[in-house]
This record gives structure tokens, C-alpha cells and sequence, in this order.
């Protein structure tokens, strides 16, 4: 269907080419992210996959690349390209590994704040707003599901460890993101109460 947001697409592309143009334009990794967001709003896949990989290519320090990786795995998998998917998603997750140990080892150590009262690690652990590592565990295995028989060992290992994850959370009473869970009282099953008829 080439209706009216296809010619969106064709205008909202021309503004971004002239844009791009411009070298302040070329060198920010913002506008070239606001691009794959536009392609994918218009359902440009295929053109939105192309230009996160060139964030991740020529960006590799951009604040949001957590975020690129992401969509990489997500445009690529809807693209049926599920190998490539499951290497963004395997970076992805090695990044959010690294990131919950340096949690863990702040923790023991003193942090140092930086000016603007932020501190030194919550610079370097920027996960995606509402991504935790529990979705990119799941993601991953369900993208080596997809894969098929030759990935069956590490479908099975990459399920296990996403169940393994979830359940210790949940037993600790945790969320998603690892925060205590906020079920409300009448929510909770009260161990004296479920016996009781």
C-alpha cells in the first residue's frame, strides 16, 4: 500500500538526506538514530536495520547504543535475518552482564560523584528504559528458537538461564529490573490463608 505514508516516508527521507548533508549532521549519531526511528515508525525495516548498523559501525561510543543494538536484533529478526539478530541480541547481552557486575562491584566500593552530583557508576550502567536483562535473555533464546535444529543446545541453555534467572528473582522477590517487588497485600497469597476454605 503506497498511501499517504509511504509519501511521509519519501518527505520525512528527502528532510533527513538534506539534513545528513550537513557534516555537524553527519558526525551525531542522534540524527542518524532519529532516522532508523522514523524508518521504523513507516515500517521501512529493511532501511531502519541499515542505518543502526551504521551507528553501530561508526558510533560505537553513542550514549544509546545499548538502545541501537536492541532494534538491530529486533529489525533483523523481523527481517528473517535471525542470525544477525542473535548477534546483536549476544552483544547486547554480554553489555548488560557487564554492566550488573560493575552494579555489583559498586557496591562494595565507594562511589565517586562526579560534577552535576551524578556518580561514576551510573555513567557506565545505562541499561534501555524498560529492557532488563530478563527481556534480552528471553529474546535471545526465542531468537536461536527460530534458528532451528542447529542451535538446539544453546536454545535449551539460553531458556534454562532465563528461567533460572526469573525464578530467582521472583523467589528473592524481585522484579523484572531487580527492584523489590511492589505486588499490593491483597495480591500476595497468604501461606495461613490458602490452606484455610
Amino acid at each position: 500500500n503506497r498511501g499517504s505514508g509511504y509519501k511521509d516516508i519519501k518527505e520525512c527521507q528527502k528532510c533527513f538526506e538534506l539534513a545528513l548533508g550537513y557534516l555537524e549532521n553527519a558526525a551525531n549519531a542522534a540524527v542518524w538514530h532519529d532516522v532508523a526511528d522514523v524508518y521504523i515508525r513507516y515500517g521501512a525495516i529493511r532501511g531502519a536495520a541499515q542505518v543502526l548498523v551504521t551507528i553501530i559501525k561508526n558510533f560505537p561510543s553513542y550514549k544509546n547504543l545499548p538502545a541501537v543494538i536492541w532494534q538491530a536484533a529486533m529489525t533483523f529478526q523481523h527481517l528473517d535475518m535471525h542470525k544477525d539478530a542473535l548477534q546483536f541480541i549476544t552483544n547486547l547481552l554480554e553489555f548488560y552482564d557487564e554492566l550488573e557486575a560493575a552494579e555489583a562491584a559498586a557496591t562494595s566500593v565507594e562511589e565517586t560523584v562526579l560534577p552535576g552530583g551524578r556518580s561514576e557508576v551510573e555513567i557506565k550502567t545505562q541499561k534501555i528504559p524498560g529492557v532488563s536483562t530478563l527481556d534480552v535473555l528471553f529474546h535471545r533464546a526465542r531468537i536461536l528458537h527460530s534458528i532451528g535444529k542447529e542451535q538446539r543446545k544453546e536454545t535449551v541453555a539460553a531458556y534454562t538461564r532465563a528461567h533460572a534467572m526469573d525464578l530467582s528473582m521472583s523467589m528473592a522477590g524481585l522484579d523484572e529490573e531487580g527492584r523489590p517487588s511492589t505486588a499490593p497485600a491483597s495480591m500476595t497469597l497468604d501461606a495461613g490463608a490458602a490452606g484455610r476454605t
